[in-house]
């Protein structure tokens, strides 16, 4: 599956980045999708999604399931953030389409 062809990472590109332009490094859809996938196979806390992320990141399967050729993991911090900031209505109405 290539990244036109992931309905989900389509869906999750509707949801609404409400961080500032500035400092954004990384693709809200991108977090929200990796940290999915990381659910989905047993992280039950930020913690446990950064390590799943971080091991599976450069995987040639993982970036093209993403449509990128160079993605950097991002940081627990990070990833705690982002999650935490994100509009969870319109992550449910992506996830559940």
């Amino acid at each position: 599956m290539t990244a036109k062809e992931n309905k989900l990472l389509q869906l999750l590109e509707k949801v609404p980045d409400e961080r500032g332009k500035q400092g954004r490094r990384h693709k809200l859809s991108h977090v929200l999708y990796l940290s999915i996938l990381a659910t989905l196979m047993g992280a039950t806390d930020y913690n446990q999604i950064y390590i799943w992320i971080n091991s599976h990141i450069q995987s040639t399967q993982i970036k093209k399931l993403l449509g990128v050729e160079f993605i950097v993991a991002p940081k627990r911090s990070a990833i705690a953030k982002i999650l935490a900031d994100a509009d969870s209505t319109a992550v449910e109405i992506a996830f559940r389409k």
